[in-house]
């Protein structure tokens, strides 16, 4: 549950949707999502998508943490793998964006 209201703002932005779906798409694509992967995903997302900085990263942030600030999170991905993660990306799509 994300609580925090500066957190929800971050998943109001319009960039957040287009941000979560397409790494969502990438990350399932993968066998594996590992501290490795992530990082390509993220850069991917961000050629195909235009978005950085912020834009790109905090949406992500908060769809694993619910917070905006926090623990590296290639290492949250290490922690959570890729099952988990895609689960909490889509529980964040379906709930708040």
């Amino acid at each position: 549950e994300i609580s925090e209201e500066e957190a929800l703002a971050f998943l109001k932005e319009p960039s957040a949707k287009t941000v979560l779906a397409a790494f969502l798409s990438k990350a399932e694509a993968l066998p594996a999502l590992d501290m490795d992967s992530f990082k390509a995903v993220m850069k991917e997302v961000q050629q195909e998508t235009g978005i950085k900085g912020q834009e790109l990263w905090k949406p992500v942030r908060v769809a694993l943490t619910g917070m905006i600030s926090g623990p590296e999170l290639p290492a949250v991905i290490g922690i959570f793998g890729k099952e988990k993660v895609c689960s909490f990306v889509k529980q964040v799509l379906n709930k708040y964006v």
